[in-house]
C-alpha cells in the first residue's frame, strides 16, 4: 500500500504545486511519480492476478500458439516481437509496462499546457493504473484508440478509424470504440436523454449478462461469455458518476454545440462514456467498456476548467477527490491480494499473493 500511496501523492503535489505556479518543484514530483510508477509497473513479480500468470505461462512457452489469442493477431505478433530478444517473463512484463506508461504521458503531453498534462496523467493513473498490472491486451488497445481520438479530433478522420481497428486486433472488444469515430457532428440533447434513460434502464430490463452471453456467442469468444456470467452487485459508484455527468453534458449542451468540432467529438466520447458506464453499475466486468471512451471525459473535465473563470477552483477539488476515490477503491476493494504486499522481482521473500498456486515454473 505504502509504494502506491507514495506515487500517488507525488503525481498529485505535482498538480496542485504547478496550479500554484511552483513549476520546478512540480516538474520533479511529477517526473519522480512517473518514473516510480512506471519501475513499480515494470518489475513487478507476478502481480495482478489470474490473467498475469496466463500470459506468462503463454508467452514462455516454447509451443507458443496463435490460437491462444484466436481475434488478437496484432498481441500476438508483438509478443513474437519481443519473446525474439528473451523468452523471459519478466522482460515481457516489462516492456509492455514501459509501453503502456509511456504512452499514457504521450497521451498527456498532447494536452500542451504542462498543468493539464499533469492533470490527465495524474487522472489516468487513478483510473487505470492497477488494471495495466493486469489487462494487457486492454491496455495496449486503449492506447491505439486514444491516439486515434486525437487524430479524429484534429479533422484526421481516417487516421483515427485506422487505428481503432488496429486496436481490434489487441483486444476484440477495442472495436466498439467505432461508436466514437462515425458522428461528424455533436450528439443532440434527446441523444443523450436517450442513451442515459436506455443505459439506465438495461440495468433493470436486459441485464448486462445477457449482453455479454450474446456477444460471446457472436463473436465464438469463450471469455466473453464468462464475463457474462461474473455479474456483480449493484454499483452505486458508477450509477452517481453516470448520473452526474449526464447533468453536466445536459446542463453544458448549449455551450458545446457552438465550440469547435474538437471539443464536439470530445462532448459526444463523453456521452458514449457514460452510456457504457451505465452499463457497469450490475457487471462490473462491463467497466473496461468504459476506459476506451475515458479520453473524452478526460480532455472534457480539462476544458471545463480552462474555460470557466467561476469556480474552475471548486469543479478540479471535485474532480481530483472522486479519482482518488476511485485509486483507493480499486486497491482496497478490487484488490484482494493481487496487489498487496507489493513485491518486486529483485525480492526473493515470499510474496504469499491469492493467486501463487498458479505458478507453472519448477521451484
Amino acid at each position: 500500500m505504502i509504494i502506491y500511496s507514495c506515487v500517488y501523492i507525488m503525481l498529485l503535489l505535482a498538480v496542485f504545486l504547478q496550479y500554484f505556479h511552483k513549476r520546478e518543484f512540480a516538474f520533479i514530483c511529477f517526473w519522480l511519480g512517473f518514473l516510480s510508477a512506471t519501475l513499480i509497473n515494470a518489475f513487478r513479480d507476478m502481480i495482478g492476478g489470474y490473467d498475469v500468470y496466463i500470459y506468462a505461462e503463454v508467452y514462455e512457452n516454447s509451443d507458443y500458439d496463435g490460437n491462444v489469442f484466436k481475434w488478437e493477431w496484432g498481441f500476438y505478433n508483438l509478443g513474437r516481437l519481443i519473446h525474439f530478444f528473451s523468452g523471459n517473463r519478466y522482460f515481457y512484463f516489462a516492456i509492455l509496462a514501459t509501453i503502456i506508461m509511456f504512452s499514457y504521458l504521450i497521451v498527456a503531453q498532447k494536452q500542451k499546457k504542462r498543468f493539464n498534462y499533469y492533470l490527465v496523467f495524474f487522472l489516468i493513473f487513478c483510473k487505470l493504473y492497477f488494471y495495466s498490472f493486469v489487462y494487457l491486451r486492454q491496455s495496449l488497445a486503449i492506447i491505439f484508440i486514444w491516439f486515434g481520438f486525437l487524430y479524429y479530433v484534429n479533422n484526421q478522420r481516417l487516421n483515427g478509424r485506422l487505428l481503432s481497428l488496429i486496436a481490434g486486433l489487441f483486444h476484440i472488444s477495442g472495436l466498439v470504440s467505432l461508436s466514437m469515430f462515425l458522428k461528424r457532428s455533436i450528439f443532440s440533447r434527446n441523444t443523450v436523454f436517450f442513451l442515459f434513460i436506455s443505459g439506465f434502464l438495461l440495468i433493470f430490463v436486459s441485464s448486462t449478462t445477457q449482453i455479454f452471453s450474446i456477444l460471446g456467442s457472436a463473436l465464438e469468444n469463450n471469455k466473453a461469455s464468462i464475463y457474462g456470467e461474473n455479474g456483480s452487485l449493484f454499483n452505486f459508484f458508477y450509477l452517481i458518476e453516470a448520473a452526474i455527468l449526464f447533468l453536466w453534458l445536459s446542463i453544458r449542451f448549449k455551450v458545446y454545440n457552438l465550440e469547435s468540432y474538437k471539443y464536439q467529438m470530445v462532448y459526444n466520447a463523453s456521452t458514449l462514456y457514460m452510456f457504457f458506464l451505465l452499463l457497469s453499475v450490475t457487471n462490473a466486468t462491463a467497466a473496461r467498456f468504459t476506459w476506451y471512451f475515458l479520453i473524452g471525459p478526460l480532455m472534457f473535465i480539462v476544458h471545463e476548467i480552462e474555460s470557466r473563470r467561476k469556480n474552475s477552483d471548486l469543479i478540479l477539488l471535485s474532480v481530483l477527490l472522486y479519482f482518488s476515490l476511485v485509486f483507493f477503491r480499486v486497491m482496497f476493494v478490487w484488490d484482494g491480494g493481487d496487489f498487496m504486499p507489493y513485491k518486486s522481482i529483485f525480492n526473493d521473500e515470499p510474496r504469499h499473493g491469492r493467486w501463487e498456486f498458479m505458478e507453472y515454473r519448477s521451484k
